[in-house]
């Protein structure tokens, strides 16, 4: 059977979808907590204070940039931000307000930005209360102020220190130089040492000119262009914000977890699941109604069994798609790890219960529902008949006026060996001749002798069980070019939603 265009180049998309639909209460819950969590960040954060200060830094000597620097050497303000936030201003700053508090705690409440293309520090501070906030904002601006002037100034210190020895070194030089050519005869002895005199007062000139510029220096740290003072008050629009904020990464959150679920497990949930494989949905059965009509059939006499909504709207799919008489059907399971399709016995009870002249083969490879429900295992049935121990008329067992069962029969390790032989063909063409409707109940369709059943059949069947298949399964089915001539559609099997309920035996 032909599968449509659209459904085969979307299965991972139609999965998709259907997590989405199922987990749209857990998307609901999640979106709902994060908006609950926002806003309870946004109510906290409304309970905090700010305070801002704003500080124009001048250059000065030993910081990171300098007077002769380069316009691009404001990039270095990002290295001044880190020293308003280190340990020696956190000090200084605490001693300037009074404050006895550790240092880690002071800078917990401290932000230092700076703005683009400007020579401003923005001092942020958030405490408890606007006084506490303004406080320390003020106490790290002048803090940062006083460290840069304190450091500047030792190192205009030092330089000066080391200057004034180098001018007194020289004048030393100098003294002995003047000495020598004074007691010098030798006139070109007193030419040469009258030039390294000159050599030398040159330059105790020049560092007498840079000692003059460093004592002469204003030292100028910057100022406060912006005293501190409360900023970013909270209102009911912040909170707002902060739950838009957290609904937003709350259904981000879902729509991850969804995803990965859908990808990991891409498992058939529901009967519209089915759908992007771009198989045919026969119908969608519950296990409630399987496990009814599987008590019915066994405790009831006769036709007397009420046959559910589920296996007659099946009942109707299947007859309705394919009119040959015999029809041969092989009803098998979608799931590789399946033994058993669930509603074979039901969909066999139906179509007898049409008046139609049906047989169930179990062809199972054992522990199979069909033999178990029925009490059959101990019975002579499937194998037995195949390996030529049992003649076909003394396997049957007759279940009902219009339902005659071949159950599973013995294990026999010659069975798959003779799947492709022509006694299977044989055995069914016998039972073509007492049945409108031959179904074979066979375990997953993508096994070795699901696929021999295929090759002597007309029609395929395939269940799908809730929780159990796979898309990826019943997508691999329809792609399979050796059942795709075959394949009428899929069943959907739902779980149970009340308590098991266990068989009585015959």
């Amino acid at each position: 059977m032909p599968v449509p265009e659209d459904s085969q180049t979307s299965p991972q998309r139609g999965a998709l979808v259907a997590a989405l639909r199922r987990s749209a209460a857990l998307l609901l819950l999640l979106a709902l907590l994060g908006a609950a969590l926002g806003a309870a960040a946004g109510l906290r954060r409304a309970e905090a204070h700010t305070a801002e200060a704003s500080i124009l830094v001048s250059p000065l000597e030993g910081n990171p940039f300098s007077p002769t620097g380069r316009g691009d050497d404001l990039i270095n303000l990002e290295t001044e931000a880190q020293l308003v936030s280190s340990d020696p201003v956190a000090r200084l700053a605490s001693r300037l307000d009074n404050e006895q508090i550790t240092v880690a705690s002071l800078l917990s409440g401290l932000d230092v930005s700076v703005p683009v293309n400007t020579q401003i520090l923005t001092i942020r501070y958030t405490a408890s209360s606007d006084t506490n906030a303004v406080r320390r904002a003020q106490a790290f601006a002048n803090a940062y102020l006083e460290f840069r002037k304190t450091r500047s100034e030792q190192i205009v210190q030092s330089r000066t220190q080391r200057i004034q020895n180098q001018i007194d070194d020289q004048n030393k030089a100098l003294s002995a130089l003047v000495v020598r050519s004074n007691a010098e005869t030798n006139p070109s002895n007193r030419s040469l040492l009258r030039e390294q005199i000159t050599g030398v007062t040159t330059q105790i000139g020049q560092l007498q000119a840079q000692l003059a510029t460093l004592t002469t220096g204003a030292v100028d740290p910057g100022q406060i262009i912006t005293p501190a003072g409360v900023v970013g008050q909270s209102s009911a629009l912040a909170i707002g914000l902060y739950a838009a904020i957290g609904l937003l990464v709350g259904l981000a959150l879902g729509l991850g977890v969804v995803i990965m679920r859908a990808r990991a497990e891409n498992r058939i949930h529901e009967a519209i699941d089915v759908v992007p494989s771009g198989l045919p949905l026969l119908g969608s059965i519950s296990m409630d109604e399987i496990q009814a009509t599987n008590d019915s059939i066994v405790t009831a006499d006769g036709d007397d069994i009420n046959i559910g909504e589920g296996l007659q709207t099946l009942r109707v799919s299947v007859l309705s798609r394919d009119r040959r008489r015999p029809l041969r059907i092989l009803y098998a399971s979608a799931a590789e790890g399946s033994t058993s399709p669930r509603a074979a016995l039901g969909l066999a009870y139906a179509t007898a219960s049409s008046s139609l002249a049906t047989v169930l083969v179990d062809a199972t490879t054992g522990d199979g529902d069909i033999t178990e429900v029925l009490g059959l295992e101990s019975r002579p049935g499937f194998t037995d008949v195949l390996a030529g121990d049992m003649s076909l008329q003394k396997a049957l067992t007759s279940v009902s006026d219009h339902l005659v069962v071949l159950p599973a029969g013995r294990p026999d390790g010659r069975v798959d060996d003779l799947m492709t032989g022509p006694l299977v063909g044989a055995l069914f063409d016998q039972l073509g001749q007492i049945a409108d409707v031959l179904i074979i109940a066979t375990g997953p369709l993508r096994s070795p002798r699901s696929q021999a059943l295929a090759m002597v059949t007309d029609v395929t069947v395939v269940e799908a069980e809730e929780s159990q298949s796979r898309l990826a399964d019943l997508v691999a089915i329809a792609e399979d070019p050796t059942l795709s001539h075959s394949l009428l559609g899929v069943v959907f099997v739902g779980r149970a939603r009340s308590r098991p309920r266990t068989p009585a035996r015959t």
